[in-house]
């Protein structure tokens, strides 16, 4: 017991042993005629324990569980995939990267990015999409690094994949969403990839079990949706809350995710998913 805090072995212990004490002193005093003794055992007995009278009720409105399906030309495409970069496009889809494309031309005309804009393609976009996930195990100091003729520092498949100059531009026109449509929603920038995201992880939703967690993405920067959570390791950042699927088709565990905003925002958030 040496290990229990101060307020376990003193508090709580000496509570309950004055209210064992005071309710024998009733009963004692009861048995001896008191009247108000009396009264007081008489209301004890009178208090009222809330319980479930049916506790099955818990969880009985919940809709049965309805697995999701492809359709058979999902299926048949599923099923045609033999590279990895097949199965990448699957959650980045041609059509996806058209998209985005337009938007970080129109972007770079707006801000009068007239060389940068001529440098953004589906090609370098792919690329520099490849250099990202590279750069998540082959680190350098500085983006710039990996051009340079140094052997230590020059890597040959981004510098004969994608030139420098191209991998800054779509770096600085990249946009997702028109600035000019901005409204209330914290994520409107990157609401796009969100949603073309969870719209995707129907190719990997098969398993009949689900669990919901929240994931915190650090940010240390200023902005509206920043959370702080005391005590995690995490503290502060972004705030994402995710369903995940075990087992799912390919023994991926890719599930629905959207990101934070509010009480009131994400309920509205989750109505549309």
């Amino acid at each position: 017991m040496r290990h229990l805090p101060r307020r376990l072995l003193i508090g709580q212990a000496e509570k309950s042993k004055r209210r064992k004490a005071a309710t024998a002193n009733r009963l004692e005093a009861a048995e001896d005629g008191d009247p108000a003794a009396e009264a007081d055992v008489a209301a004890a007995h009178n208090r009222r324990d809330w319980l479930r009278k049916d506790p099955e009720l818990v969880g009985s409105k919940v809709p049965a569980y309805v697995q999701p399906e492809l359709s058979p030309d999902d299926q048949e495409k599923l099923d045609s995939l033999s590279t990895a970069y097949d199965y990448y496009k699957l959650y980045q889809s041609d059509s996806f990267v058209n998209e985005i494309v337009h938007q970080s031309r129109l972007y770079a005309m707006q801000k009068d990015f007239k060389k940068q804009a001529e440098m953004v393609s589906r090609d370098t976009y792919r690329c520099l999409e490849a250099l990202l996930l590279h750069s998540g195990y082959h680190t350098v100091p500085r983006r710039n690094m990996l051009w340079e003729l140094k052997p230590d520092c020059r890597n040959e498949m981004v510098a004969n994949a994608i030139r420098r100059d191209e991998a800054n531009a779509v770096l600085k026109c990249l946009h997702f969403r028109d600035n000019a449509g901005l409204d209330n929603d914290g994520y409107y920038k990157v609401r796009p990839l969100i949603d073309n995201l969870n719209q995707s992880a129907k190719w990997s939703l098969g398993g009949d079990q689900y669990s919901i967690d929240e994931v915190m993405i650090p940010y240390f920067g200023r902005h509206s949706t920043k959370q702080f959570i005391y005590g995690k390791p995490i503290r502060y950042g972004y705030k994402v809350m995710i369903i995940f699927c075990t087992p799912c088709r390919r023994n991926n565990f890719f599930g629905l995710f959207f990101l934070y905003l509010s009480q009131y925002n994400t309920l509205k958030v989750l109505q549309k998913l």
